[in-house]
């Protein structure tokens, strides 16, 4: 994706995402133990999810915020040159707040492999090195 693609940014409990195409996923930040049905999803890793995956956040191991990119981005407005959601002026994002069960965003692209639908696939050979500091660290 390009550098200003628009990302999922979630909280623990995060949402489960219904996907109704294949799609290419990357998952970083806290680690919230993703899943599948079929399968664990790492983190700093991009996956393709078959058609009809469910992406669930099961437990709150490490760190605060996660982040998911999709590939092609999601389609969203931007208001001022960015994607983010501002709530108090409740505008950006999608529709100026967060999410609630039933949304629907659409995605840009999707992959066009083909995959069965008890695959996932490990998109490419490259993996973010563990970006995680200490838990308990310090910051001076």
């Amino acid at each position: 994706n390009q550098p200003h693609t628009a990302v999922l940014e979630m909280h623990f409990p995060a949402p489960q995402l219904l996907f109704d195409a294949s799609v290419e996923v990357a998952l970083t930040g806290a680690d919230f133990d993703a899943h599948t049905s079929i399968g664990a999803v790492k983190t700093g890793r991009p996956v393709v999810l078959p058609k009809g995956s469910v992406l669930r956040f099961d437990k709150k191991i490490l760190g605060e915020r996660a982040y998911l990119a999709v590939h092609g981005g999601w389609q969203l407005t931007p208001v001022l040159g960015s994607c983010s959601t501002h709530f108090k002026s409740g505008f950006g994002g999608f529709e100026g707040r967060g999410l609630k069960k039933g949304d629907v965003i659409r995605l840009g692209t999707t992959p066009t492999a083909t995959m069965a639908a008890n695959e996932i696939i490990h998109a490419s050979r490259w993996r973010l090195p563990g970006l995680f500091l200490p838990n308990p660290c310090t910051i001076r």
